[in-house]
């Protein structure tokens, strides 16, 4: 029988939000023709703790639709640019690096 532990580590979530910056050149525009990403990694507990504010509340709606924890805690939050195609790195929590190249921008 499984059981989850309850004040431990339970799960690390990672949550990627690809936004597109304006795809016009434009020499005041240094973003102009890039992609914003952003990865945030989330603690996930069973204990009673609160869930952090700076979480979007669609993040928790996915989250809780997914999981079935108490408490979401953001840990660790970072954003790059880069354009589309070309491999960008992020650290996260434990030493692990996640890699993103993204293909392409829709809308």
């Amino acid at each position: 029988m499984y059981q989850r532990p309850s004040l431990s580590l339970a799960l690390s979530l990672v949550a990627l939000c690809a936004l597109c910056a304006h795809g016009q050149a434009s020499a005041q525009n240094k973003w102009a023709g890039t992609v914003k990403v952003r990865v945030d990694s989330v603690l996930a507990t069973d204990t009673q703790q609160r869930i952090d504010a700076r979480l979007p509340p669609g993040m928790l709606v996915r989250f809780r639709s997914l999981f079935d924890f108490t408490a979401y805690q953001l840990v660790h939050r970072e954003e790059k640019h880069t354009k589309c195609g070309r491999m960008i790195s992020f650290s996260l929590p434990g030493g692990r690096i996640l890699r993103v190249a993204p293909q392409s921008i829709n809308g």
